[in-house]
């Protein structure tokens, strides 16, 4: 699975990653974060201790990726890469080596991630965050898709915002219409702070590999069924003298017998189940914890996107004790 996070410089895109790292260190509803990368981890860490001392870091010069793993219960789930552009990507010209890469990039994602400076919005900057721009590259992106795919709009620095109001969302309501007209696109708002104080910040990874995930079991689901079905019937043509008559046929001509199709569809939907199973507990646990969370829907207006956002606040803390 693929994540890309994009946002102009300045926004805040190193700052989450590192601090949604340090605070996924410990368990978030049974969820962790790992790297695979041991000098990944090492960097994340320094930068997420520094910013809960309210040192933050500077911007991305270059696209960087980062390979990690979700686990649930301390068992790795889902790994996923995740590429992190430099705020000037979304600005390039069209025809440019990283306008290019951001745009396939975006393509191939199963979650985008699309950080907005939110006191930026309250103040009337929508400059700042380039929003139509990037508006553009993500309906690009979506065009003519046909798999399950999450947008977050992550909205940053909600701590030092005073009240939520329409003005801050109208800059999204070209992004609200693309969305609303795909049958494969979630999207949600989630406003975010990082710092002293941390709000909600595991809550845009989880929505971002949520589709996808459950996408995943749905399909397992399906096949498991689908398999144990073919393996009925295959059983069933194996029975009695005209089951003997096929077998014999078969074995004569070299060909797969019935009841050794049977055998092999069951153990491909045992296959199935069990990758069902391996999956079941997060899938769930993912969803009962996005329950509250602003998701773009067709009826919503504005208003109703700036009180839920005002109403979803989770706090956490990093504990660089239980790094080590």
């Amino acid at each position: 699975m693929k994540i890309v996070m994009l946002g102009n410089t300045g926004v805040g895109k190193t700052t989450y990653m590192a601090s949604l790292f340090g605070i996924m260190q410990q368990r978030v509803e049974g969820f962790s974060l790992k790297t695979t990368n041991p000098s990944d981890r090492s960097h994340l860490l320094d930068l997420g201790n520094k910013i809960s001392s309210g040192n933050y870091p500077g911007g991305t010069s270059a696209r960087a990726e980062y390979d990690f793993i979700l686990q649930h219960q301390a068992r790795d789930i889902f790994p996923f890469s995740w590429a992190d552009y430099r705020g000037g990507a979304i600005s390039e010209k069209q025809n440019s080596e990283q306008a290019s890469s951001l745009v396939r990039d975006l393509k191939e994602a199963d979650g985008i991630m699309m950080l907005c400076d939110c006191q930026a919005l309250a103040h009337g900057n929508t400059k700042a965050n380039e929003i139509r721009r990037m508006t553009t590259l993500v309906s690009q992106a979506l065009r003519d898709i046909e798999r399950p795919i999450s947008l977050a709009v992550i909205l940053t620095k909600t701590d030092i915002v005073g009240s939520f109001q329409e003005k801050i969302f109208s800059p999204f309501q070209g992004l609200i219409d693309v969305i609303n007209a795909s049958e494969w696109v979630m999207g949600a708002f989630i406003p975010v702070a990082c710092g002293t104080k941390f709000i909600n910040v595991p809550i845009p990874l989880f929505f971002a590999l949520y589709s996808t995930v459950l996408y995943q079991a749905l399909v397992a689901q399906h096949m498991a069924q689908e398999y144990y079905n073919r393996a009925q019937q295959w059983q069933q043509k194996s029975q009695g003298v005209e089951g003997f008559f096929r077998w014999v046929g078969d074995k004569w001509n070299g060909n797969t017998t019935d009841e050794e199709l049977a055998l092999a569809n069951m153990a491909a939907a045992v296959e199935a189940y069990q990758k069902l199973e391996s999956i079941k507990d997060p899938v769930l646990a993912l969803g009962k914890y996005l329950e509250k969370i602003p998701v773009i829907q067709q009826g919503k207006t504005l208003n109703d996107y700036a009180e839920a956002s005002a109403k979803l606040k989770i706090y956490y803390r990093i504990n660089s004790s239980d790094w080590f």
